[in-house]
């Protein structure tokens, strides 16, 4: 991703995420841009990793497809080209109990909502989700 696709990206996010309209990236963050073939950003996943001992593990904050773009298999390759991009011990995310059919076709494990995620690393902790819109943990 380069930095002239954040701002395409923040907007793809405000209007497409619920509870997105503040979206803004974080200096920690990065993530892939998909473009049409006019150069139209029309879809972006954003990321960040974090080391826990010797583990690297990618955070999944956003995956946004445009609509119009949708069912096209976009969002599919941005999830792939993720760990071509940065290697790591585990990729996690939150969706939408409606979309977990989509992260499973994409090679994720999606956890019931509510269900809690074992975290092996560090302190190997529970996380729990509390979030009403996207309470289903999805991991690789």
């Amino acid at each position: 991703m380069q930095s002239n696709d954040e701002a395409p990206i923040e907007r793809l996010v405000q209007a497409h995420i619920a509870g997105g309209a503040s979206f803004h990236f974080l200096p920690e963050e990065g993530g892939v841009a998909a473009c049409d073939p006019d150069g139209q950003v029309i879809a972006g996943l954003v990321a960040a990793g974090a080391q826990f001992d010797s583990n690297v593990v990618i955070f999944i904050r956003h995956l946004v497809v445009d609509p119009a773009w949708r069912g096209q298999g976009v969002g599919v390759v941005a999830l792939g080209v993720l760990p071509q991009l940065k290697r790591a011990a585990l990729y996690v995310g939150n969706c939408a109990a409606n979309a977990a059919r989509f992260y499973q076709r994409a090679g994720y494990t999606v956890l019931d909502p509510g269900q809690p995620l074992p975290f092996p690393f560090g302190k190997q902790a529970v996380l729990q989700l509390t979030n009403d819109q996207y309470p289903c943990w999805f991991y690789k």
